[in-house]
């Protein structure tokens, strides 16, 4: 620990090492003294990682500090900070096939250019990643402003920064339906002024992967429709074409999250004929908001299979989100008798479908019928 200890003694410094070759994804990540962590550490899957634990437990804490390290801008809420400085240690794989350190304070501040430098080569040896925040428009999910350079250094920005800066927003209170049907009806207008059907297969990707998480219901984009209002997206459906301001909030919520996933991957990698084959990032705080418990079911295996090179960290309040995943692939927070938290892995796949075994076993919950 005392090497790990030794790169947090400058308050805002960051460090990266080169150590051995893995598969590219986060690896390991530390934090203390923030929210309700003293000292916890995080190993991850390189597919797929699933938090639970009761409320309180540090789950989206956890999710945010990450949201900090490796995506941009981002800034963590006032209120998840003490007065004893908090501090983050992130072991990744990068691009390069090697193993990248990243140490810092938390929050973390870019003064100076050497810092956005290290902080833009940080970001793009890891490659894509965004935060997609529990929609919850009541909840102050980061403090007020964002995470940019200081006064003076404005016109010195790394081009990975800018880039960054320019994807969907990352703040809950701004991340809103109309931010993603802008986006949206921007991809239809470029693929027609380019000439370009990969644009808009994109969006076409969008639906096609909706349809199979909600299976039973298929849905396919047919073009960006305008009304006195404005301009948005319509859906071929069962139901005859609908708008995807007009879907149920299930359908609307796996829409939104998508579109955000998809179109913020293409950009940044500047919409290549083989965006699959780009490695990315994606955290998301409740992924299993508003779905069905079939639905639930379909999400990882759908994903996995459209996006094989996409890492994936997740928060999730349902069971059936459990359902069928490997060892390693659960976190479970939980508080101890000392208060504090704690975090275990499973150590077994997981070979049962049944709600009220999931519940028990990841939960704490116990079956009606045993009261």
């Amino acid at each position: 620990m005392s090497g790990q200890r030794d790169a947090f003694a400058c308050p805002q410094s960051q460090a990266i090492h080169s150590l051995r070759r893995l598969p590219m994804a986060l690896h390991r990540l530390q934090i203390t003294h923030l929210g309700p962590f003293e000292d916890i550490t995080f190993i991850f899957d390189e597919q797929i990682n699933v938090f639970v634990g009761p409320n309180s437990s540090g789950k989206s804490t956890t999710l945010m500090a990450l949201a900090h390290l490796v995506t941009h801008p981002f800034v963590l809420p006032e209120r998840l900070r003490r007065s004893t400085p908090a501090t983050g240690l992130l072991r990744f794989v990068g691009r390069d096939g090697q193993m990248h350190e990243m140490a810092t304070a938390l929050p973390m501040t870019l003064r100076s250019p050497a810092q956005q430098d290290l902080r833009a080569h940080l970001l793009a040896v890891l490659g894509y990643s965004t935060f997609i925040p529990a929609l919850r428009q009541s909840t102050s999910f980061r403090s007020d402003g964002t995470l940019r350079p200081a006064v003076g250094h404005v016109e010195a920005i790394p081009e990975e920064l800018r880039i960054r800066a320019g994807l969907l927003p990352t703040d809950a209170t701004l991340m809103r339906d109309e931010a993603i049907l802008a986006q949206m009806v921007e991809f239809a207008d470029r693929s027609v002024r380019r000439n370009d059907p990969s644009l808009r297969r994109l969006l076409t990707q969008i639906g096609t992967i909706a349809s199979e998480i909600l299976e039973g219901f298929p849905i396919e984009f047919w073009r960006i429709a305008e009304d006195r209002e404005g301009r948005f997206p319509q859906f071929r459906t069962l139901d005859g074409n609908i708008a995807l301001q007009v879907f149920s909030q299930g359908t609307q919520s796996v829409l939104q999250w998508l579109a955000y996933i998809i179109m913020g991957y293409a950009r940044y990698y500047g919409y290549p004929a083989n965006l699959p084959e780009q490695p990315g990032t994606i955290i998301i705080d409740e992924i299993d908001a508003h779905l069905h418990p079939t639905a639930q079911q379909r999400v990882f295996p759908v994903l996995r299979k459209h996006f094989p090179r996409l890492q994936i960290i997740c928060s999730t309040h349902s069971p059936l989100m459990l359902a069928g995943l490997q060892a390693g692939q659960i976190q479970m927070l939980q508080r101890t008798s000392a208060g504090n938290v704690a975090v275990e892995r499973n150590v077994q796949a997981i070979d049962t479908t049944s709600a009220d075994a999931l519940l028990k076993r990841f939960f704490g919950v116990q079956s009606a019928g045993n009261g």
